[in-house]
């Protein structure tokens, strides 16, 4: 009982995503993270499977922010525009986080549960709607989920692991 059952309670709620290097202050406030969503009832996707398999990843994801009460994004050295651009092209290598932040966006429900951080503090969506100079919204209207080998960032951002426009392991 006491402490410990309110941590439980709050990680069954909660998922937590962002780069993977990021999402360890999100681990610390009790929020359930890719790798225990299965252990923590949000999906039915092994996380095995889900590594092995980006319809899997993807399958569990929206299992898991369908169930999630609420869902904390780092934005911490994500490439927005690039995020928004790359987004379409669903789960595949070295793309999951833009697609989470992709998804999240395209759906209201899930949208309106999520609360957006950048260096570990609370930030609004509305605080964060340019990037570099970037507009989000504009980035949304030149994102094209159809065209695959055109869709690429030319934010000036730097791209690459510690950038961050995705997760820094293999899935499949």
């Amino acid at each position: 009982m006491g402490g410990h059952d309110k941590m439980e309670e709050k990680t069954q709620r909660v998922i937590g995503l962002g780069l993977d290097h990021r999402v360890d202050h999100l681990k610390q406030m009790g929020v359930s993270t890719y790798q225990s969503w299965y252990r923590h009832g949000f999906t039915r996707v092994d996380p095995i499977e889900a590594n092995l398999s980006p319809t899997k990843f993807a399958q569990g994801f929206a299992e898991a922010a369908d169930s999630a009460e609420g869902i904390y994004f780092d934005l911490t050295d994500l490439d927005i525009r690039q995020a928004l651009s790359e987004g379409p092209q669903g789960f595949v290598f070295h793309n999951y986080t833009n697609a989470e932040l992709f998804r999240i966006l395209q759906k209201p429900e899930w949208l309106a549960k999520t609360g957006f951080y950048r260096n570990s503090q609370p930030t609004s969506l509305a605080g964060n709607l340019t990037e570099g100079g970037h507009s989000w919204i504009s980035a949304m209207n030149t994102a094209r989920p159809r065209k695959r080998s055109s869709l690429h960032s030319q934010s000036g951002v730097a791209a690459g692991p510690e950038s961050g426009s995705t997760r820094p392991r293999c899935r499949g």
